[in-house]
């Protein structure tokens, strides 16, 4: 969408605006910043957060600059509701990344897909799945596996 700077890129850029914006929400006097990305001269805003010292910030990705710029700046990792192994993973990736004295919490956000049965919920499951792949021009995704409880 008109954004041609590389994945990394992206990231390293969002780390330098998640440092400027946070200076703005604490910081008393004017400041200057010079990065890669962003140069600013005298920034300051006196209106502040209610929310002390800022407001909390959440994040989410999964790819290694994902988990960097997140682990330093977010209060909370968002996650998706993948199977727990992954979720653990992630979880034990990103406090791995955290500065020294840092803490972190986590969101984990699932999609159930109902249906008055589970045959039904599993219909639709793959219904939405082929949907997915047709809009994205045929590309394939992984079918939904059944969690191993309900398998039979």
């Amino acid at each position: 969408m008109g954004d041609w700077l590389d994945h990394d890129s992206r990231y390293r850029r969002t780390d330098e605006y998640l440092e400027i914006v946070r200076r703005v929400w604490t910081s008393d006097t004017p400041f200057d910043y010079e990065g890669e990305f962003y140069r600013i001269k005298g920034a300051f805003s006196a209106i502040k957060p209610l929310q002390k010292p800022y407001i909390p910030l959440y994040f989410g990705g999964a790819s290694g600059p994902a988990v960097q710029v997140g682990a330093k700046h977010s209060n909370v990792y968002a996650l998706w509701g993948e199977p727990i192994a992954a979720v653990k993973e992630r979880i034990a990736e990103v406090r791995a990344a955290l500065p020294p004295g840092r803490s972190i919490r986590f969101s984990v956000s699932l999609r159930p897909i109902l249906g008055a049965t589970e045959q039904e919920a599993w219909e639709k499951a793959h219904s939405i799945l082929a949907r997915i792949q047709e809009l994205r021009g045929g590309a394939k995704l992984a079918a939904p596996a059944r969690p191993q409880a309900l398998k039979g």
